[in-house]
C-alpha cells in the first residue's frame, strides 16, 4: 500500500467487513422502538426496500456466490457486466435504498440521518479495502475500470461495452439472497403492525 493513510483505511475496513451483518442492528432496534409510522412513510419506506433489493437481485445474477465471501482478500475476478457496467459497487447501492427504505418506515428523520452517516462511515473503508485487494491482482485492467465506473452514482450511459455473460440462475440467486427478503419482508410487517397498534391507541384516545 502506498502510504500510512491507506493502510489504516485498509484495516478499517477489514473490521467493518467483518461486522456489517451486525453492526445495523442497534440502530434498527432504536428505529423499531422510536419508529412512529403513517401510511406514507410505510408506502415510501417499503418501496425503497424493495427497490434496493432489486437492485441488489441483478448485481447478484451477475457475481453470484462471491458476494457472500468472508474472506475479502481472496479474489477469483471482478465483474464488468450487468449493473457493474455502471457503477462498481451495485450490491452496496442496493444496500443503502434497503436499509433506507427501513429507516424511512419508522418515520423519525433523525433516525433516517443517523442511518445515511452511518452507512458511509462504515461501507467507504469496505469499499477502498475491497477495491486494493482487486487492483493488487488486476493492476492497470482495474484501475482502468475504476476510472471509468463510479463507486457509488451509477454513469449513465456505461462507456463500457456490453459482456456477454451467463447469468446466475434465478433460483440460486433466491437462495443467496433469503435472508435479505426475510429480513426485508419482516421489517414492513414489524412497522406495519406498529402503525396499526399506534392508530388503534389514537382512535381508543379520540373516543373517549
Amino acid at each position: 500500500m502506498e502510504n500510512k493513510k491507506e493502510l489504516t483505511i485498509y484495516k478499517v475496513g477489514q473490521v467493518f467487513f467483518r461486522w456489517r451483518g451486525r453492526s445495523p442492528l442497534i440502530l434498527v432496534l432504536l428505529m423499531i422502538y422510536f419508529g412512529q409510522p403513517d401510511v406514507r412513510s410505510l408506502v415510501i419506506g417499503a418501496l425503497l426496500a424493495i427497490g434496493g433489493e432489486v437492485i441488489r437481485y441483478w448485481g447478484m445474477r451477475h457475481i453470484g456466490g462471491a458476494a457472500r465471501t468472508r474472506n475479502p482478500e481472496r479474489v477469483d475476478d471482478f465483474i464488468v457486466s450487468g449493473p457493474y457496467r455502471y457503477v462498481r459497487n451495485p450490491l452496496y447501492v442496493g444496500n443503502f435504498f434497503t436499509g433506507l427504505g427501513v429507516a424511512v418506515m419508522c418515520a423519525r428523520w433523525e433516525l433516517i440521518a443517523v442511518y445515511v452517516v452511518m452507512f458511509f462511515v462504515q461501507y467507504i473503508p469496505i469499499v477502498r479495502m475491497e477495491e486494493i485487494n482487486i487492483e493488487l491482482k488486476f493492476k492497470e485492467v482495474f484501475v482502468k475500470y475504476m476510472e471509468q465506473v463510479p463507486p457509488w452514482f451509477p454513469r449513465v450511459p456505461s462507456v463500457l461495452p456490453p459482456v456477454d455473460r451467463e447469468q446466475v440462475p434465478h433460483l440460486m440467486v433466491l437462495k443467496n439472497e433469503r435472508s435479505t427478503l426475510l429480513g426485508i419482508a419482516a421489517m414492513i410487517l414489524c412497522f406495519g403492525l406498529l402503525y396499526k397498534y399506534q392508530f388503534n391507541l389514537l382512535l381508543k384516545d379520540l373516543l373517549r
